[in-house]
Formats: structure tokens, C-alpha cells, sequence
């Protein structure tokens, strides 16, 4: 999708230095995209304390089974835990990742991203196919899960966390 598109999500294109294109994996976008005040992102560490883990998890499936669309960046930790959280709530969920919509970050996730993708959710990224996750992919990836959304969720970040950049 390019920022010209029709499909091309509103609230992103509202977003400081947005994305000229978007490429995905899935269905984008999903219906929820057309309520209006429905996503919300849930972002942490990945390295959380298990008790918060489980916190990101059970919240995105209530969020889920609420009608609320959960969008996060598919890593290890807090975001691996929203997704699979609104998955079992029974939400579609979509993955902004910081390489090509193809390209598994981390490669343990490869099961997940497939279950996004065939529960109906997406996995997008301003990168094209085939492009590898850079350090500084990861900021930039931040300014897409917070442009798509009404409300952030930071469940656990240190202080230097990319997860305060969404926020």
C-alpha cells in the first residue's frame, strides 16, 4: 500500500514522517480498522517479569474478546505476549515488524506470526520483502504501532526501552 491508497490506514497517514508504502503479509486491513477508537497497542520489555507476561497476555484477550483490534511489534516478551493474548481472545491482531513482512524476528515466533496470519490478522512493515531487521528498523517500526492505534499500553520498559518511544 502506498500513503496514496485508499486501503492506506487514515491514522497513519496523520503520523510524523510516515511511511510512503507499507508492505504486508495478510489481510489488511482488518474490519476492526474501520471502527473508529478500536486498536490499541500493547508494548514492553523483552525481557519482562513473568507476572507481567501473563499481565500483556490476559489483557489483549480481554481487549480482544471486547472488540478492541491489538497491534504490537511480534518481539520476544510483552509483544509476543499481546498478540498471542489477543489470538486466544479470538481477535485478529496485526505485527509491525522492524524487517520485510517476511522475515521472522525472532525466528522463535514463526508460529505466531502464522497464527496471526490465519486468524485473519497482518504483519506489516515499511520494509520490502526480504529485508533483515536493523537496530535502527526498531524506532521507526514504534511510530507505525502508535500511529495505528488510539491508545498505547506500556506494560514494563527500562528507561533506555524502545517501548517509551511508542508510548
Amino acid at each position: 500500500l502506498t500513503a496514496g491508497d485508499d486501503e492506506y490506514p487514515q491514522r497513519l497517514a496523520e503520523v510524523y514522517d510516515l511511511p510512503l508504502a507499507l508492505f504486508m503479509s495478510g489481510r489488511f486491513p482488518p474490519q476492526s480498522y474501520a471502527s473508529a477508537r478500536r486498536n490499541v497497542a500493547i508494548v514492553g520489555t523483552r525481557h519482562p517479569l513473568p507476572d507481567l507476561e501473563n499481565f500483556a497476555r490476559r489483557t489483549a484477550a480481554l481487549l480482544a474478546r471486547s472488540g478492541f483490534h491489538v497491534i504490537s511489534g511480534l518481539a520476544q516478551g510483552i509483544d509476543g505476549a499481546a498478540h498471542g493474548g489477543a489470538l486466544d481472545g479470538g481477535g485478529p491482531t496485526t505485527a509491525a515488524v522492524a524487517g520485510g513482512p517476511d522475515v521472522i524476528y525472532p525466528a522463535t515466533h514463526r508460529a505466531l506470526q502464522r497464527r496471526i496470519l490465519d486468524s485473519g490478522g497482518a504483519v506489516l512493515s515499511e520494509y520490502p520483502p526480504g529485508t533483515r531487521p536493523l537496530a535502527f528498523h526498531f524506532p521507526e517500526r514504534n511510530r507505525i504501532i502508535s500511529g495505528l492505534c488510539d491508545a498505547v499500553l506500556m506494560v514494563q520498559a527500562g528507561e533506555r526501552s524502545g517501548a517509551l518511544i511508542t508510548v
